[in-house]
């Protein structure tokens, strides 16, 4: 039987696991709880279960609550997870959950907001509305979920409106051990965006990903330039447009990247809970012809989990010097993109993560 997944996304659960033990247990086996410690965890484990709640810190490390919440209420894949967002300070205009508690938290009456959901959710039938063909088709493109005994890889994808202009794909050469993947985000969230995206965009990346593939280009400078061209050929007004082209070839153990545009990779290395950022400064696709993008080469050995993400999720980052009020962006209102490769580690034979409860 599935079970009905609550998530907790906190550095400090305490009393909120407290009472969502004793909660659970008047359901028997219906009920699994999963903890997260920061809103990278906690977005991982979101995109590979399937959630009934989300109950969110607001102030979380590394991005706010309320932008996880946004995220969420979003993804039309995700939107029938219930929120309960706590430890706000104040209300924010583009914060979206359905229940909110300010902080100082009063226990008691997240004790009722939680027995009232269970006891709805649980013995009521939910009803999904349709979606349109554009959305159902939008979704369709996501790429799956890969689980190899080296690494696993995930999407991150929520349109700041129904349609989004991001574009995201990666696939396994499972032969020759070797990862491939791309993200890009074209301005806009509309349908002239979406079209852009899946009708010229993502056809050119692909066709070109299969003569990289060959040997075609040297490099994924090489073949960004290549790409560079085909944008300002692409339409008499040019469409500017971040991208990044990632390769990871596991028997070299080497991360091969090139990005246009997109500033910053998110990284983890072993044995460290803190993520490191990467800057990738490069032209962005678009701004002008004929010039030369900068590939970068990253060992593979010492790495545990490495984000490629469009602006829309790297604006949310929060530095760890900010109080949670004084983030600017401290609510989700762009598209967020992301692809999230957690890598094995080779010592233990499995991924450098926390464990469900």
């Amino acid at each position: 039987m599935m079970k009905n997944i609550i998530l907790i996304i906190s550095p400090d659960p305490g009393d909120i696991l407290s009472v969502c033990r004793s909660a659970a247990e008047g359901y028997g086996d219906e009920i699994e709880i999963l903890l997260a410690e920061n809103a990278i965890d906690g977005l991982d484990k979101i995109s590979s279960r399937k959630i009934m709640l989300a109950i969110i810190d607001n102030d979380l490390p590394d991005i706010p609550g309320m932008s996880i919440a946004s995220i969420i209420k979003d993804s039309p894949k995700l939107e029938d997870i219930e929120i309960i967002l706590y430890n706000m300070t104040r209300m924010y205009p583009h914060a979206r959950a359905d229940t909110f508690f300010f902080s100082p938290l009063d226990i008691s009456d997240f004790e009722i907001a939680l027995h009232e959901f269970l006891d709805y959710r649980l013995n009521s039938a939910m009803v999904s509305g349709s979606l349109e063909k554009a959305i159902m088709d939008q979704e369709a493109r996501l790429p799956q979920e890969i689980e190899t005994d080296s690494f696993a890889i995930r999407a991150i994808y929520s349109p700041y409106h129904l349609l989004s202009g991001d574009g995201l794909d990666y696939w396994y050469d499972k032969e020759n051990k070797t990862l491939y993947g791309y993200i890009f985000d074209c301005v806009g969230h509309d349908v002239k965006s979406y079209l852009l995206a899946t009708m010229d965009i993502m056809p050119m990346i692909e066709n070109s990903f299969r003569s990289y593939e060959a040997g075609v280009y040297e490099s994924l400078s090489s073949f960004m330039s290549s790409l560079n061209e085909y944008i300002f050929n692409l339409h008499t007004e040019t469409e500017p447009t971040p991208m990044l082209l990632f390769h990871i070839d596991f028997k070299s153990g080497f991360i091969r990247l090139c990005s246009a545009g997109i500033p910053n990779i998110i990284f983890r290395n072993y044995g460290s809970r803190f993520t490191m950022v990467l800057e990738t400064p490069n032209y962005i696709l678009g701004f002008k012809p004929d010039i030369e993008f900068r590939e970068e080469v990253l060992d593979l050995r010492d790495v545990a989990q490495v984000i490629f993400a469009t602006d829309g999720f790297l604006d949310m980052i929060r530095d760890d010097t900010e109080d949670i009020c004084d983030v600017v962006n401290s609510a989700k209102h762009d598209d967020v993109s992301a692809i999230i490769v957690n890598f094995y580690d080779a010592h233990n034979g499995h991924p450098d993560h926390k464990e469900e409860v």
